[in-house]
């Protein structure tokens, strides 16, 4: 039994995120800007020279290895080998908890970005969310007329899916001079070679802090991408909870020189928006509906046509797995959580910051 000792980093590692959620504060300036920064940058120098998902590669060869090794047992009815291996998978299971904790997860308890940044998120009102609507309409219609389509009138990548995968990183470069705490450099966000898979499973990209990747899934129509790959790479900055990893998403693509992650991020943070007012008042979102572009719905139908023609029971089941994922983080909303940079937006249009 004494092979099976690393089951007892499991209740650790619940200790370390229970207690770093009660001190956000030290979790913070200890951890999130103190230690944390350190190991995402040594993982960074480890992997960011593999041109492909080290995460991908090694993550189908274990699942791929333990499904044989369960097969082979059960065929051969070696039912004790099948519970060694059960008793493996729990150890494993343990193990990586402990780690995802000390190598990532404790930025679920950190401070709030918008109170770190000084956003005031407090009572948002009707008039505002229209007003940021408004406003994020017009800039994601102007900024269409400056980006290439293809054929079919649809957002194209002019440089490339991974050119742009690479160029992510300038974003958060201008961002650091406002909201210091965006600063450093990580590793470049990379394309899933199984891209396809994951969108039968509703991923859109997934940050692996075992091995300090942000994955993109670049069978996506173009108009994601840029925004997808900023999502991801600010939770390679430590800033785990989705919606701060979205709005930050939209901040850093933004101050982006690329025409291409200026409008994917506004395009998105439009969607968010409309969402939320649609829940509000849907006859002030249908009103307003009106006002978006020709060429932006036609982007926006192509998002949508893409994620239904891949819906299905993988896609709910991974669905149902990652709300229980952000639930047992303590986010509470779930899925929902990605809404709720909405009133982070807001928040930034009080200010009018970049």
């Amino acid at each position: 039994m004494k092979k099976y000792w690393p089951m007892f980093l499991f209740p650790v590692g619940l200790v370390f995120s229970t207690a770093g959620s009660r001190y956000p504060a030290t979790v913070e300036h200890v951890y999130s800007r103190g230690l944390y920064p350190h190991i995402s940058r040594l993982l960074a120098l480890m992997t960011g020279w593999i041109p492909f998902s080290l995460a991908e590669v090694v993550g189908i060869l274990l699942i791929a290895g333990i499904i044989a090794a369960l097969i082979t047992s059960i065929f051969d009815h070696d039912w004790r080998n099948v519970g060694e291996i059960t008793l493996r998978l729990l150890t494993g299971a343990a193990t990586l908890y402990f780690f995802f904790i000390i190598m990532w997860g404790l930025n679920y308890s950190r401070m709030p970005f918008g109170q770190t940044a000084g956003l005031d998120t407090a009572n948002p009102t009707k008039a505002e969310l229209v007003a940021v609507c408004e406003r994020l309409i017009t800039e994601t219609s102007t900024l269409r007329t400056q980006v290439t389509q293809d054929a079919a009138g649809v957002m194209l990548l002019s440089l490339g899916v991974p050119e742009t995968l690479g160029r992510t990183q300038l974003g958060y470069n201008h961002a650091a001079g406002y909201y210091p705490t965006l600063a450093g450099r990580y590793g470049t966000p990379k394309g899933i070679q199984a891209s396809k898979l994951m969108s039968y499973q509703g991923i859109g990209g997934i940050y692996m802090p075992f091995t300090g990747e942000a994955n993109v899934n670049i069978s996506m129509p173009h108009s994601s991408i840029p925004f997808t790959a900023a999502h991801e790479a600010a939770h390679q900055h430590g800033y785990a909870r989705e919606d701060e990893a979205n709005f930050i998403a939209y901040l850093t693509c933004g101050l982006h020189p690329d025409i291409a992650f200026r409008y994917s991020g506004t395009l998105h943070a439009m969607l968010y928006a409309m969402r939320a007012l649609y829940g509000q008042d849907p006859e002030a979102h249908a009103v307003l509906n009106t006002t978006i572009s020709a060429a932006v719905k036609r982007d926006i139908r192509a998002e949508r046509d893409f994620w239904k023609a891949h819906e299905g029971i993988v896609e709910r089941i991974f669905n149902r797995m990652n709300d229980a994922y952000l639930k047992a983080n303590r986010q509470q909303d779930g899925v929902a959580s990605y809404g709720r940079m909405v009133d982070l937006l807001i928040a930034q249009h009080r200010t009018q910051s970049p």
